[in-house]
């Protein structure tokens, strides 16, 4: 019984190690280590005891089920889609789904979500500094300004830090001084360093949820100071835009003036995503039901532009097999069921027990991601959001149900 016990120890801090790195080494590393330090988390902790007994408590969380139930889908779509190469490296991609469901299990004990998040946050901010160290061209690999190897994953991860920072700020009223400093200085970010569309779109987004929530919290007739925060971030926000003339839904190509005038290939033309968006929607009218299949959006998009060709009415863009948004990628590549299914996932963020400005913020985050972007095809953004949501699963199980389970 003492091996035993001591065995199932010893995994259990070889799994925190592993996560912890993961957490921290995150931003700067690929997918390879990822993989590596992930598993070797997971297997570890598996042959623990406190594994299983973690696993029945995490599946009992919406955003854990609803998480298994779209890889399913996504896994039985090869069925009538077909067993592809294409479809199997498809689905390979889409894997954070089924490790949103097993990793918060690895962490679903006070003290390693502690550890975890805190290690997490770390990285995040060590990224931030990164990022100020190569736009002042102190560390510029390959002669690029942002990131380590381009954006730092759509300015995403900054926007997760900023989520944890205002948290602090409007809610827990701890460090605020630091937290609004450190919150500032990612907004500059998002701005001027790595300046992105949907990253600019997610900040506003978030500091607008904290703001509403400390007017909400803090009347002004009882406050005077409530207004004081928001304020400061609104006019330092409005600053920024005007001085750096940021492009923030500004289109590429400008529409005819009056609207009655403006057509589909008007729209398309307007801007990239806007032609990924209304092709996309054109492909989910060919096969709503069961889709082109995963991986499998170049072939039918190539034929769409085709038609579009012979009736002189294709846009400038191009062939793509990205369509930015993963409602719309889901949906083209299994049908409009599949979509359906992830969009429910997404909400079902705003139904864990979570504190209602977390899981609220994590909700926008996931949403404006999705919504702009193919985020769990791409490696960087959806790691970056499994580990996010993978700490609302735990941060949202409440420790009495960890006690029930453990005392039988």
């Amino acid at each position: 019984m003492i091996v035993s016990f001591n065995y199932s120890l010893a995994n259990k801090n070889w799994s925190l190690i592993f996560l912890s790195l993961l957490a921290i080494l995150f931003p700067f590393t690929g997918a390879a280590a990822h993989n590596i330090l992930f598993w070797l988390a997971v297997i570890s902790f598996f042959f623990s005891t406190p594994f299983y007994r973690n696993l029945k408590i995490v599946i009992k969380n919406p955003v854990a089920q609803l998480s298994l139930i779209i890889f399913f889908f996504i896994s039985i779509s090869l069925v009538w889609n077909g067993y592809t190469t294409d479809a199997i490296n498809g689905l390979f991609k889409y894997k954070e789904f089924i490790f949103i469901a097993l990793l918060p299990a690895a962490m679903l004990n006070g003290k390693t979500a502690r550890i975890v998040t805190i290690f997490f946050i770390t990285g995040l901010l060590l990224a931030l500094i990164a990022s100020y160290l190569i736009y002042f061209d102190f560390f510029r690999p390959n002669g690029h300004y942002n990131s380590f190897s381009g954006r730092i994953l759509h300015g995403l991860q900054m926007n997760v830090l900023l989520l944890f920072l205002l948290y602090q700020v409007f809610i827990k009223k701890r460090n605020q001084i630091i937290s609004i400093i450190i919150s500032l200085l990612i907004i500059v970010n998002i701005l001027i360093i790595e300046p992105s569309r949907t990253a600019q779109i997610t900040m506003l987004s978030v500091e607008f949820l904290f703001i509403v929530i400390y007017l909400i919290d803090n009347p002004v007739h009882e406050e005077i100071k409530a207004l004081t925060i928001p304020l400061l971030f609104i006019i330092f926000t409005v600053a920024i835009f005007n001085f750096a003339s940021i492009k923030t839904l500004t289109k590429t190509n400008p529409l005819p003036t009056d609207l009655l005038e403006v057509t589909e290939k008007d729209l398309r033309n307007s801007d990239p995503r806007a032609a990924f968006y209304i092709n996309g929607l054109n492909l989910i009218a060919k096969k709503p039901i069961t889709g082109f299949g995963l991986g499998n959006i170049e072939e039918p998009y190539q034929s769409l532009r085709k038609k579009q060709i012979s009736q002189k009415n294709e846009d400038k863009y191009g062939v793509t097999n990205n369509l930015h948004n993963q409602f719309l990628q889901i949906s083209v590549e299994i049908g409009v069921i599949g979509g359906l299914i992830f969009s429910i996932f997404v909400i079902s963020t705003l139904f864990t027990e979570a504190n209602i400005a977390l899981k609220s913020g994590i909700f926008l985050i996931t949403l404006i991601s999705n919504a702009f972007n193919s985020s769990f095809l791409d490696h960087g953004d959806g790691w970056i959001l499994l580990l996010t949501l993978s700490l609302l699963i735990v941060h949202s199980s409440p420790s009495e149900q960890i006690e029930k389970v453990a005392a039988k």
